[in-house]
C-alpha cells in the first residue's frame, strides 16, 4: 500500500465500514529493579499468571470515593475472552472498596476502562485492581489513568490478529525487551504449546523507536511483552503497539 492508501485504509477502519478492528496497547511498568527483571510490562508489575480454566471475576478500588455515588469512578467496563472463546465485554457499578463481582466467566481478560465518572473530566481516585475469582490479579487501573495499561492480549476464536506498524518503548534506564507468543492457548492438556519469542530489542534511556516486518497472530493466540537486564533500579518502562484484528 502506499501511504495514501494506508491512511485511507486506517480511516475507513475507524469508521467501522469494514469487518477489521485495531486495538491499541498502551503498557507500562514502573517499577522493575535488577534483582526482579525479567517483568512482564503491565501496570500490575512482575509476571502475570496465565490462567488455565474459565472463571469468574471481580474488583475492587482503593478510594471509597470510586464508588456509583461517587466523585471517582461509578461504572467500569470488562473486556474479556468469554462465551465460544469470543470477545465480550460488561459494565459494572463500582463499589469502592468492597468486592464488585462480575458473573459473568471468561478465559482471559483483556482490559478494563472507566466508564463513567462522578466528576467533570474526572477519573478513578484509587486503585483499581482487576482479580479473577481465584483472587490472581489480571489487571490494575491506576490512580487517574481510566484504564488498564497491559501489554498481554489475547486473540478471539474468530479473529486473526497482525502485530504491525510503528511501535516505540520509552524509558528512564537501558534494557532488553521481548515479544512473545503462545498458540492454542485453550489446549491445556499436556504437552502444551511453547512460548515463543517474536521479537527481542535492545532500548536506552529515553524514547526507542521500534520497527519490524508485521506478525501474524493465528486465532487463539496469547502475546506479550517483557522487560529485562534493566541497567538499575525502579526502571519506569512504557511500550505502545497495535494488533490488526481481522475476521478469521
Amino acid at each position: 500500500m502506499t501511504i495514501l492508501e494506508q491512511i485511507k485504509y486506517k480511516v475507513e477502519v475507524a469508521s467501522g465500514n469494514n469487518d477489521d478492528s485495531f486495538v491499541h496497547l498502551e503498557s507500562r511498568n514502573p517499577d522493575i529493579d535488577t534483582s526482579t527483571d525479567p517483568e512482564d510490562i503491565w501496570d500490575v508489575g512482575g509476571t502475570k499468571v496465565w490462567q488455565s480454566s474459565t472463571q469468574a471475576f471481580r474488583f475492587r478500588s482503593s478510594s471509597t470515593d470510586d464508588d456509583v455515588i461517587g466523585n471517582g469512578a461509578r461504572v467500569l467496563r470488562v473486556w474479556y475472552i468469554g462465551t465460544e472463546d469470543k470477545i465480550a465485554f460488561i459494565d459494572y457499578n463500582t463499589d469502592g472498596t468492597t468486592d464488585v463481582n462480575i458473573t459473568e466467566t471468561g478465559s482471559r481478560f483483556l482490559h478494563a476502562e472507566v466508564l463513567e465518572v462522578g466528576t467533570y473530566h474526572g477519573s478513578n481516585k484509587g486503585d483499581i485492581t482487576i482479580e479473577w475469582a481465584s483472587g490472581v490479579v489480571v489487571g490494575k487501573i491506576l490512580i487517574g489513568v481510566g484504564k488498564t495499561q497491559n501489554s498481554h492480549y489475547s486473540i478471539a476464536t474468530d479473529k486473526m490478529g497482525i502485530i504491525q506498524g510503528s511501535m516505540s518503548i520509552s524509558a528512564n534506564s537501558s534494557g532488553i525487551m521481548e515479544l512473545y507468543k503462545v498458540e492454542n492457548y485453550m489446549d491445556r492438556g499436556l504437552p502444551v504449546s511453547p512460548k515463543i519469542l517474536i521479537m527481542r530489542r535492545h532500548f536506552q534511556v529515553g524514547v526507542t523507536p521500534l520497527e519490524m516486518e508485521p506478525i501474524q497472530l493465528l486465532p487463539l493466540t496469547d502475546v506479550w511483552a517483557r522487560v529485562a537486564q534493566v541497567d538499575s533500579n525502579n526502571t519506569d518502562v512504557s511500550f505502545n503497539y497495535s494488533i490488526l484484528l481481522r475476521p478469521a
